[in-house]
C-alpha cells in the first residue's frame, strides 16, 4: 500500500506480480521487459517465485480462455472445429472463471502472508 495525500492508500502490484507480467510480454521487440525482468531478480532477493510463476499461469490461462470464447462466439467458425462440437463457449467460460478464482485466491493469501 502507498499512502497519497489526496487519496487515501491505494494498493500497488509487487515485484511478483510485476515479474510475471514481464515475462509473459518478453519478445526479442520487446528488449526493455527483459531488462527490467532481470533487474527486478537482481534488486528482489526475497522474491516469492511461487507467487510469480502462480500469477504468470493464471493471467496467461486467463488470456487463451479469452481468445478461446472470441473464437466460439464467431458466426463463421463451425462447430464441428470445436472442442465437444459446440458452439456456446462453455469450456472456455468455465477456466477462464477457474483462473480468475485462483488468482484472486492465491492474492489474497499471498497478501495476508506478507501483511
Amino acid at each position: 500500500m502507498v499512502a497519497l495525500p489526496s487519496v487515501g492508500s491505494v494498493p500497488i502490484a509487487r515485484a511478483e506480480e510485476l515479474l510475471s507480467l514481464k515475462v509473459l510480454s518478453m519478445t526479442e521487440e520487446r528488449l526493455q521487459d527483459r531488462i527490467d525482468a532481470r533487474n527486478l531478480l537482481r534488486v528482489n532477493l526475497d522474491l516469492d517465485l511461487r507467487h510469480a510463476f502462480a500469477a504468470g499461469a493464471s493471467l496467461s490461462l486467463i488470456v487463451m480462455m479469452c481468445v478461446a470464447t472470441y473464437v466460439h462466439l464467431q458466426p463463421n467458425v463451425p462447430a464441428s472445429v470445436l472442442p465437444l462440437g459446440i458452439k456456446p463457449p462453455v469450456i472456455p467460460l468455465s477456466f477462464l472463471l477457474l483462473a480468475a478464482g485462483n488468482l484472486v485466491m492465491h492474492a489474497r493469501l499471498w497478501l495476508g502472508r506478507s501483511s
